[in-house]
């Protein structure tokens, strides 16, 4: 998964910007997250049209960035997990 970082502020972003809504910089530095651990997770069982019946909702967090990724499988807290960009959404494995 690509990170974008503000070269100006330092803000970091998962979606390329065309520039910073903080400090309006058009430059940014590209890095790569190669993975997360987990630090919360919910089960949904009521879950929209064309998605699966059930599904977890897993918060992540690498360094400073925190990030909302949905699985098909029970990770467990304090995990790691890989992440990945699928039909532009995030997924964790």
């Amino acid at each position: 998964m690509r990170l974008y970082i503000c070269t100006k502020c330092g803000k970091k972003f998962v979606e390329e910007r065309l520039f910073c809504p903080s400090c309006l910089s058009e430059d940014f530095s590209e890095s790569s997250i190669n993975g997360a651990t987990v630090s919360d997770r919910v089960q949904l069982f009521a879950t929209p049209a064309k998605f699966p019946e059930s599904y977890y909702v897993l918060l992540l967090s690498n360094g400073e960035l925190k990030i909302f990724c949905r699985s098909d499988t029970d990770i467990k807290e304090g995990m790691k997990v890989r992440l990945d960009m699928e039909d532009s959404q995030h997924r964790c494995r």
